[in-house]
């Protein structure tokens, strides 16, 4: 019986292979899943390649844009918290003075 998250192979293949063109995986796995395949096909896996350069500065670039654009997630999701905050505290003068209208709006019926 398929769990909630599982895809079928049809659906799987595309995913797995967009991923990998994205380089969502590392040089490590990718390398790692090559040399699965081609020994489960009875051929030789490959000698692990040197990166190059080029490579070398991908996978630099790519880990600098996923770090900050999770520090910059982490810094507006603080503001954001922040704002609710205060316009919470902000409402809560209104509530008082207008306590019948916010009875009808948040009491169950």
């Amino acid at each position: 019986m398929p769990r909630a998250l599982d895809l079928p192979e049809d659906e799987l293949l595309p995913l797995i292979r967009a991923a990998i063109r994205e380089g969502v995986f590392s040089e490590a796995f990718t390398e790692s899943l090559r040399n699965l395949v081609a020994e489960l096909q009875g051929s030789e896996p490959e000698v692990p390649r040197e990166l190059t350069d080029l490579d070398r500065v991908q996978a630099h670039s790519h880990g600098l844009i996923r770090s900050r654009a999770g520090d910059l997630l982490r810094e507006r999701a603080n503001g954001i918290w922040l704002g609710v905050g205060l316009a919470m505290l902000w409402l809560v003068p209104s509530i008082e003075h207008q306590a019948v209208l916010f009875r009808a709006l948040w009491l169950p019926r």
